[in-house]
């Protein structure tokens, strides 16, 4: 019996297997770095986009930052969440990925609260 890989049904070494396939916990752990990653730099570039809104424009690279780091939480997040659940389900590189699924959850929540005591929703 060989080993399975994280799609169901699926054994190392029968095909073409992708990186993120064959290793889903540290998929997890790197999608889950460039979640975080994200976060700040989106955060970094509205601080910044904020701190100059009542005396200057803001520098021209708060816009591509607050857009590029939005977009990386919006993609990691949920990549993160599956390679861990794909972890679970085949029991490979588990610690791996529950490590990245807790991580990725605490920051899930953390944007969520955060955006629910904000006065944009009313």
């Amino acid at each position: 019996m060989g080993v399975m890989s994280a799609q169901s049904g699926g054994y190392v070494g029968t095909g073409s297997a992708g990186w993120a396939e064959v290793h889903p916990g540290w998929a997890a752990l790197v999608s889950v770095a460039a979640t975080y990653a994200g976060v700040a730099t989106a955060m970094a570039g509205l601080a910044e986009h904020l701190a100059a809104a009542g005396s200057s424009p803001s520098p021209m690279w708060c816009m591509p930052a607050i857009v590029i780091g939005a977009a990386a939480f919006v993609i990691g997040l949920p990549a993160a969440l599956g390679f861990a659940g794909a972890c679970c389900a085949t029991q490979r590189e588990l610690v791996a990925g529950v490590v990245a699924g807790f991580a990725a959850l605490v920051l899930g929540l953390i944007a969520i609260a955060s955006v629910a005591g904000t006065p944009l929703l009313g």
